[in-house]
């Protein structure tokens, strides 16, 4: 099968992302062990990952947010009521596999 030259380089620039949000998520200042241990809900959610709202109350559902990296880049996000409990990182935490390919 023969992709697209269009098809082709969105796929490079997609692996090319999540190699770049891998390695800044892996260069996070502490280990996911020293997190506090967390519950809340709101968080903002993309294709990759999430990570926690800061002020979820302010922050209405569908709303578009953004989630730091450790070495300041932002992934974009939408925000989403989700609940989480755990050692979260305050930074951007990667979806664990299978990624999920539809945002619902």
């Amino acid at each position: 099968m023969r992709l697209r030259p269009l098809e082709l380089a969105r796929r490079i620039v997609l692996v090319a992302l999540v190699v770049s949000v891998a390695t800044a998520s892996s260069r996070a200042p502490a280990s996911a062990q020293q997190w506090p241990e967390r519950r809340g809900q709101g968080v903002c959610y993309s294709q990759l990952g999430w990570c926690p709202l800061e002020h979820p109350e302010r922050i209405p559902p569908g709303t578009p947010c953004y989630c730091i990296l450790p070495d300041r880049r932002t992934v974009s996000g939408i925000a989403s009521p989700l609940s989480y409990q755990g050692r979260v990182s305050p930074y951007f935490d990667l979806h664990p596999p299978p990624v999920p390919t539809v945002i619902k």
